[in-house]
């Protein structure tokens, strides 16, 4: 196992990061090349992958298909020549997959794409995921296999690039959301979504959403307890 060189140091118990971090996410961490490695997760890379600018990850946004639209149909429609947006990651209801690069820009989150503060480029990471159609999509919440796989990889975000465990409180604050929490108020509005009136990811899965970051927390509290990390110490 080659390990991202933030999961090569060794905790104070003298296992390294990396180690620790596979153990508490049950088989999850992230690779030199900003690829998630785990259980039921396929790197699927796209053409975006090596061209988009890169990123320092600040955050984490949950999105819903609003189709059904399953983990092969969902890279096919990405690919076409037409389509100008993609996400890091697409949760489906049997596994999931990457496309992007963690440090890559992925252009689903309007103004939360990339942004220059404090004199380094950021970007928030986008989760796709699977429902059963748009006509369900309010009442469809993330299943369990879903929200383990996502809390699982949100830790090792969370653990490498210092992201927060907790809502953010602005567009551009560290942090995990879903893709309405910052609605479109109009052009030049800072925003990460650019259609007004979105609701995604529908409002079961935004009532999951506490659930989510508190797994999250409790993750990095154990990978904390093993290696004397401190959330938001990461860089």
């Amino acid at each position: 196992m080659t390990y991202h060189p933030y999961l090569n140091r060794k905790g104070v118990s003298g296992q390294l990061y990396g180690d620790v971090l596979k153990f508490v996410t049950g088989g999850f961490t992230i690779n030199p090349n900003h690829i998630i490695e785990g259980p039921g997760l396929v790197y699927r890379p796209i053409p975006e992958s090596s061209t988009q600018p890169l990123i320092e990850p600040r955050s984490a946004i949950l999105h819903t298909n609003a189709g059904g639209t399953t983990s092969k149909s969902l890279w096919a429609w990405i690919t076409r020549a037409s389509v100008t947006g993609e996400p890091h990651f697409q949760i489906g209801y049997a596994g999931g997959e990457q496309y992007m690069p963690l440090n890559r820009r992925a252009d689903c989150n309007y103004t939360a794409n990339r942004w220059l503060q404090g004199g380094k480029w950021f970007g928030a990471i986008s989760f796709e995921t699977q429902d059963n159609g748009g006509a369900t999509v309010e009442i469809t919440p993330w299943t369990a296999q879903q929200v383990r796989m996502m809390v699982n990889i949100l830790t090792c975000i969370c653990v490498v690039y210092g992201v927060q465990c907790s809502q953010p409180g602005a567009w551009n604050d560290s942090g995990i959301g879903h893709h309405s929490l910052f609605p479109f108020q109009g052009v030049g509005s800072k925003a990460w979504t650019n259609v007004r009136g979105k609701t995604c990811p529908g409002r079961a899965r935004k009532a999951q959403m506490d659930y989510v970051r508190s797994e999250v927390a409790k993750n990095l509290a154990a990978f904390g307890e093993v290696t004397g990390w401190k959330c938001g110490g990461t860089r």
